[in-house]
């Protein structure tokens, strides 16, 4: 039976592939880490996404917005992981060019859980969002950790 400290260490190396995916635009890695049913609470409607294929049409299609390179950070990872379920949340920035030449340059908000199915770890729920301004429900994509 792996430790915590041993499934944490997992968790945190399938979290530096995703994102080192992502910088590359490979969406067969990025997918890699979900559950086929996972559901997602994403920064962007609809409301969630139930299910795989529908998670990877979102990323396929943000991806085809952008040009160039995508910069993304974590900060402040943590990993709380107990039997076969775990936890993560850090800040998340994200940086990248969209086709229209606007150059994009957000903080997020970042939340997984996991399970440990047939002995790999898999994000079978995730949470991105952006903290809102009380007055106008606006999200405040420029607020920095």
């Amino acid at each position: 039976m792996a430790t915590c400290d041993q499934n944490e260490a997992e968790i945190r190396a399938i979290i530096e592939r995703w994102s080192e995916a992502l910088r590359v635009r490979d969406l067969d890695r990025m997918m890699a880490s979900y559950e086929t049913c996972v559901v997602a609470f994403d920064a962007t409607p609809p409301l969630q996404r139930v299910g795989i294929d529908d998670y990877r049409e979102a990323w396929r299609g943000w991806l085809a917005t952008l040009e160039g390179p995508i910069d993304h950070e974590l900060r402040e990872l943590a990993i709380c992981a107990a039997g076969a379920v775990a936890f993560s949340h850090a800040l998340v920035h994200i940086a990248a060019t969209q086709k229209s030449g606007r150059r994009g340059d957000v903080w997020l908000r970042w939340t997984a859980g996991w399970r440990k199915l047939d002995g790999a770890w898999l994000v079978v729920h995730e949470h991105v969002s952006a903290p809102l301004e009380r007055e106008t429900g606006r999200a405040v994509l420029d607020a920095r950790p």
